[in-house]
Order: structure tokens, then sequence, then C-alpha cells
């Protein structure tokens, strides 16, 4: 059987042992001697360790411990909160916090592998948080040690992540969920539809809201405004070139207030 790449050689291993390869250490002295992959570059060894993670991954979503970290995933998480949340600043702090309580407890490290498992977390975090420097992986680890690395380098990149937005100018852009209603309805986003629970479901993945808050908030849609209200719409309106619906604003502001 020629084993012409790293895929393969993986596959190998699932067929012949019924096992994935990340557990190769499991097995005894003559079987890692005979079947061990072995890297002839920088940029193979890179592959298997990405295989590797990537395997375990796999086995991580069958079983639902999600113990590999995914920066992308905890970004996207905090940033769906993060846009209902009125004070951001503190729900900043209250989650920089969390994160910083999750590397002091070294969660996602394999502390059973004693020294090795907390060093390679700490180096995953440390070197990155302080350097920007990222994981090397054209080395050899155990899948528990690059684990622990690479959990310890995902939680830096979102601390940093968290700290940035909290260091960022805070502006007013960012409209109620009503204003954004509105924009929808003045710029003439499904105003064929009547029904407001169909028109809901269009609206809600526009705006990244639900539905049925959506639905109910479409109903109040008509109720009396502040002037305040009024303006913000018809300065956004007239900020990015929209004249008509800025003067169809004004005049409804000036109808209620006049």
């Amino acid at each position: 059987m020629t084993l012409n790449n790293i895929k393969d050689k993986f596959e190998f291993w699932i067929e012949k042992f019924k096992m994935p390869y990340f557990r190769w250490n499991q097995y005894d002295y003559d079987i890692i001697k005979n079947f061990k992959i072995k890297s002839e570059s920088k940029e193979e060894q890179v592959k298997i360790n990405e295989m590797l993670l990537e395997h375990y991954v796999e086995r991580d979503i069958i079983s639902k411990k999600k113990i590999v970290f995914d920066f992308e995933l905890m970004k996207d998480s905090f940033l769906m909160k993060y846009d209902e949340i009125s004070n951001k600043r503190e729900f900043l702090k209250h989650e920089i916090q969390a994160v910083e309580q999750r590397v002091n407890q070294k969660e996602g490290c394999f502390k059973e592998m004693m020294y090795s498992g907390i060093m390679n977390y700490e180096k995953g975090y440390s070197e990155f948080y302080f350097d920007n420097k990222k994981p090397d992986l054209k080395r050899e680890y155990e899948i528990e040690n690059l684990i622990s690395l690479m959990n310890g380098y995902m939680l830096a990149q979102y601390q940093k992540f968290l700290n940035e937005l909290l260091n960022k100018p805070v502006a007013k852009d960012k409209f109620t969920h009503v204003q954004q209603i509105r924009i929808l309805e003045y710029l003439g986003i499904a105003e064929h539809i009547v029904i407001s629970s169909k028109k809901a479901e269009i609206y809600a993945p526009i705006i990244r809201r639900d539905v049925e808050t959506t639905r109910q908030l479409l109903t109040k849609i008509n109720f009396k405004r502040t002037k305040e209200n009024f303006n913000e719409i018809i300065s956004f309106f007239e900020k990015n070139g929209y004249k008509e619906q800025a003067q169809k604003v004004k005049k409804e502001r000036d109808k209620q207030y006049n």
C-alpha cells in the first residue's frame, strides 16, 4: 500500500488500527516505531499538526466537549450578544474579567500532562498576548500539548480583541431596533408585504435581530417618536445620499412637532 501524502497516512491509521492518529502516543513502542508519521520537511510538520487538530475537532463535535477553542467562534458569539447590549463598556469589562479568570484557571489546558501541558499553554498565551507571536507548528507535539498550546493562543487572541474593542472611541452610530426597522421601512424594503410576521422574517436577518421581537415592534412602529429620533434618521439618510427618504422623514417630524 502506497501512502502518497499526509492525508493518506492519517487515513491508514484509522483503517489499520481503528483509531485516529492523534492517539499515536498511546500505542506500544513497536507500532509507534513502524507506523508513526514522520515529517520530511517543516511544511509537512505544519500539515501534520493542522490535521491532528482537525481530526480532534471532528471528535470534539461528536462528543460535544468542545475542548479545542476557536477564536472566530468566540468572537462571533460575543459580538452577537454585544450588539444587543446598551451598556457596552461594562459588558466588555465583564467579558475581559471572565477571560482572565479562564486563563488563570488554565481552562483548555491538559493539566494531566503535568509540566509540559501547562508550559505549552502559557507559551501559547503569553507569546501572542505580549509579543504577537503565533505558535510554532513546525515542530512535533503530542496532541495534548498541541491543544494546550493552541488554546492558550486562542484565549490570548480573544482577550486582545476585547481589549482593542474596549479602547476604541465609542461613536454614536448605533441605531436602536426600532430605528433600524424604520430605516428599512423608509427604504421600501418589503413594502409589498402587509403582514407583520412575514415582513419580520425579511427584516430580522438584515438587521441581525430576532424575528419575534421584530414582529412585535412592527406593530408599534407608528407610535409617537422624539424629535431626536427623527433627526438621527434624517442625518443618516442625508449622510448617505438618500435625499428623498430624508425629506419624507422631515415632513413626518414637522407634522408631529409643528
